[in-house]
């Protein structure tokens, strides 16, 4: 007969393991996302140069502090802290 502790024990361990299996999903999902865009950042977000306009500017603008904030939350830095 399973004990009310051992049953809570295996399923803390299981639970424990799909957490661990998601989380790795997701680090995979972010290295795959993160390589995308130094890519497209590396060829100038897929844009001509002498085609910028401010409206593009502030569009880089938008992105960097978006990754700004996934970066200060990460590392623990800014309103993080």
């Amino acid at each position: 007969m399973i004990t009310s502790t051992e049953k809570t024990t295996k399923d803390l361990i299981m639970n424990n393991s799909a957490a661990q299996k998601a989380f790795l999903q997701n680090i995979e999902q972010m290295k795959s996302d993160m390589k995308r865009m130094q890519s497209n950042l590396d060829n100038f977000m897929s844009m001509n140069p002498d085609d910028i306009n401010w409206g593009d500017a502030g569009t880089a603008g938008h992105y960097a502090e978006q990754i700004k904030e996934v970066s200060n939350q990460m590392f623990n830095e800014g309103e993080y802290k």
